[in-house]
């Protein structure tokens, strides 16, 4: 989960509208992923094994983040690229 936070982290620095939004949205999942290895961590093995599930859906949001990240980045070079190519066929 480390690396996948650290990966949306690396889409954010991509991310020119809505970069506030987004670095929150980072800092809510650093949030729940701290505060979920704190108790994983003071509560042992027997946690880990009831929290699989709850953590591999936790995870599968996160890519989700990540794979909204990479849509918000495509769509801002999409944007650029439209633009760069309204103002030369407007000359």
């Amino acid at each position: 989960a480390t690396i996948l936070l650290s990966r949306i982290w690396d889409a954010v620095d991509d991310v020119g509208s809505n970069r506030l939004a987004c670095l929150r949205l980072t800092a809510r999942c650093a949030d729940f992923l701290l505060a979920i290895y704190d108790d994983v961590h003071q509560q042992g093995n027997k946690v880990k094994a009831e929290h699989d599930k709850p953590l591999k859906r936790l995870e599968s949001s996160f890519n989700l983040i990540l794979d909204l990240m990479r849509f918000v980045e495509r769509d801002e070079i999409e944007l650029r690229f439209c633009t760069r190519l309204r103002s030369v066929t407007s000359r």
